[in-house]
């Protein structure tokens, strides 16, 4: 009896070790972690169209995005790995001004994009007919 409590604890401890080695593998795998972080990037293109508008996006924790422009900051969760890009509930709060077109506009195509690429100084983020660079 003792012996096969000895067991049950030592098989209980190795479950425990394994599961949290397990947790500690397991981190941002979104395209902050491939070269997104650490910066500020500043919206010039949409759809090919040049944006006179500053929006800008910055990845401030590992798995978040955030940003700003004139008149709307905004927040999101990331939950796609790179390079599928993917956001849960974009919280936005709005200044005492008006939205620009360019920023209603941006915030749309941001909610459909599914890819990200990000080559040196330039992060392009693209799907459902849209494209932000």
């Amino acid at each position: 009896m003792r012996r096969m409590l000895r067991y049950a604890q030592a098989m209980r401890l190795f479950l425990a070790l394994t599961l949290l080695s397990a947790a500690g593998c397991v981190g941002d795998e979104t395209f902050g972690k491939y070269g997104a972080a650490d910066r500020l990037w500043v919206l010039s293109e949409i759809n090919g169209k040049t944006v006179s508008v500053p929006i800008t996006l910055t990845v401030p924790t590992p798995g978040r995005i955030a940003g700003q422009a004139d008149c709307v900051t905004y927040a999101a969760k990331m939950i796609a790995p790179y390079p599928w890009f993917e956001t849960k509930a974009i919280e936005t709060s709005n200044r005492t001004c008006e939205k620009t077109p360019a920023e209603t506009h941006y915030l749309l195509a941001l909610t459909g994009v599914t890819q990200s690429e990000v080559l040196n100084d330039t992060l392009i983020l693209s799907g459902n007919g849209a494209e932000l660079v």
